[in-house]
C-alpha cells in the first residue's frame, strides 16, 4: 500500500468520525417533563346530605320546613308542602282529648298523580312513651276549629292550596306524623314534634 492510500484513508475515517461526533456548539436535546401523573385526584364528589330521620325512619322536619314527593330522585314533583303553624287546643267541649291544628301551604308540581293528598287519615301521632296512634283525625270538630278542611281531593298539577288538618293529641307533648299512601324514593313519612 503506498503513503498517499494510507494517508487518504485515514484522513476520511477522521473526517467521517468528526462528522458524526456532535460539536460543543450544537444544540443539546432537553429532557421533557412528563406531564401524565401516575396517581389522578379524582374530580371532588357533591353528595346530598340524607336528611334526619326517626326511629321509624320518617323525615324529621320543623316548622316551616319543606317536604315533599317526586316521581323519581331526579323527577319531575309530584307536591311539596310546608307546615306554616301548629297550636295545640284545650278548651274544645266536643272533644275528650286536647287537638292538634295544622295550617299547611301545599304546592302540586307537575306531575301529581294521587286522587287525593293531605287526607287527615294520613296523620299519626306519637306519645312521650313512643305509643303510636294512627286514628287520629278529628273531623267531626268543625265546632272548634270552623276553618278545618278536608283532604285535597283531585288535585290540579301547579296549583297552591292551603288545607288545615285537625288531629287529636293523644298527649300534651308529642310528635305528630304525615304518612301518604304514595310518595316518592326520598321519603315515605314526615314528622314533627308539637307544641312547636
Amino acid at each position: 500500500m503506498n503513503r498517499v492510500t494510507v494517508a487518504a484513508t485515514t484522513l476520511l475515517a477522521g473526517l467521517t468520525l468528526t462528522a458524526c461526533a456532535p460539536s460543543s456548539s450544537d444544540p443539546q436535546p432537553v429532557a421533557q417533563p412528563d406531564t401524565t401523573s401516575s396517581t389522578t385526584t379524582p374530580p371532588p364528589t357533591t353528595t346530598a346530605a340524607k336528611p334526619a330521620t326517626s326511629k321509624r325512619g320518617a323525615i324529621i322536619k320543623q316548622v316551616g320546613e319543606e317536604g315533599g314527593t317526586w316521581t323519581s330522585e331526579d323527577g319531575p314533583k309530584a307536591y311539596s308542602f310546608v307546615l306554616n303553624s301548629m297550636e295545640l287546643i284545650t278548651d274544645c267541649k266536643d272533644s275528650d282529648t286536647p287537638l292538634l291544628k295544622m295550617s299547611f301551604t301545599v304546592e302540586t308540581g307537575p306531575a301529581v298523580k294521587e286522587s287525593q293528598i293531605f287526607n287527615g287519615f294520613n296523620f299519626y301521632t306519637v306519645d312521650e312513651k313512643g305509643r303510636i296512634d294512627d286514628d287520629v283525625y278529628a273531623w267531626t270538630v268543625s265546632s272548634c276549629v270552623s276553618d278545618a278542611s278536608g283532604a285535597i281531593d283531585a288535585p290540579l298539577p301547579n296549583s297552591t292550596y292551603e288545607p288545615v288538618i285537625v288531629v287529636e293529641a293523644t298527649s300534651p307533648t308529642g310528635i305528630v306524623g304525615y304518612r301518604p299512601h304514595s310518595s316518592g324514593p326520598e321519603a315515605v313519612s314526615w314528622e314533627w314534634n308539637y307544641p312547636a
